[in-house]
């Protein structure tokens, strides 16, 4: 999240944005460039303003408590996918090229983390039992 971009933009491969409205219809066009005119996105990567943009009466900027409730967020999330990893590690490294599956303590929280690994590239997907921890697929 940060300036420029509407804090319901779910992200361009997204029709709706997170309040309901339909950003493919509201910019028209069967055309590839219709992306461009999207009000979502006020600003380029530069800061500097877009033209062309379709004006739409739901757009709303994030504010300073947005960004930085995003950003710590985003810390979270991070903190603990950090503790997961050498867990991810262990599993990936006892059965390489095996498919498994089972159960391990949540190094977040103490509770149950599903784990499943595929042996045929190496992925782990996981999931915590305990609400808002961890889950993630690769």
């Amino acid at each position: 999240m940060r300036k420029g971009i509407c804090k319901h933009f779910l992200g361009s491969q997204d029709r709706q944005c997170a309040l309901s409205v339909d950003v493919r219809s509201l910019v028209g066009g069967p055309d590839f460039g219709c992306w461009l005119r999207r009000p979502c996105i006020s600003v380029d990567y530069h800061g500097t303003p877009r033209t062309g943009t379709i004006p739409c009466d739901k757009y709303e900027d994030p504010t300073d408590a947005d960004i930085a409730a995003c950003e710590a967020a985003f810390a979270e999330m991070e903190r603990k996918f950090t503790l997961a990893q050498p867990v991810a590690a262990q599993i990936r490294d006892k059965y390489k090229g095996v498919d498994w599956s089972g159960v391990v303590a949540c190094p977040v929280c103490g509770g149950h983390l599903a784990l499943r690994h595929y042996g045929m590239n190496g992925h782990i997907h996981g999931k915590c039992a305990t609400k808002d921890c961890l889950s993630w697929m690769e």
